[in-house]
């Protein structure tokens, strides 16, 4: 998968790329995927495409997956909902990328 944005961030003290790729990398019926914490250099992938809050909510969705493998998905899913709808009401939005001069 080639990304379109591309972070590494500390999940239980192992380094995790989360990747913005395009549409097409992911099956259709897929918003997002977390690799198994178990890999020697683990990702996750989510849809560009989604809208702006669907997209937080993806991440969150499928870093909860990462921290916490043992969680049903229906745990997962209900506490990444909650946490989207704080943080969406609190106005916290995707910045875009600044572009360099």
């Amino acid at each position: 998968m080639i990304p379109e944005e591309e972070i590494t961030i500390k999940i239980n003290k192992k380094g995790w790329k989360i990747k913005i790729v395009k549409s097409t990398e992911l099956s259709p019926s897929t918003c997002g995927e977390c690799d198994d914490p178990s890999r020697a250099k683990p990702e996750i992938w989510v849809k560009r495409s989604l809208k702006p809050k669907d997209l937080m909510d993806t991440v969150i969705h499928e870093v909860i997956h990462a921290i916490r493998p043992e969680l049903s998905e229906e745990a997962v899913l209900e506490t990444a909902n909650v946490i989207t709808d704080a943080l969406w009401k609190l106005n916290y939005r995707k910045q875009k990328p600044k572009k360099e001069i």
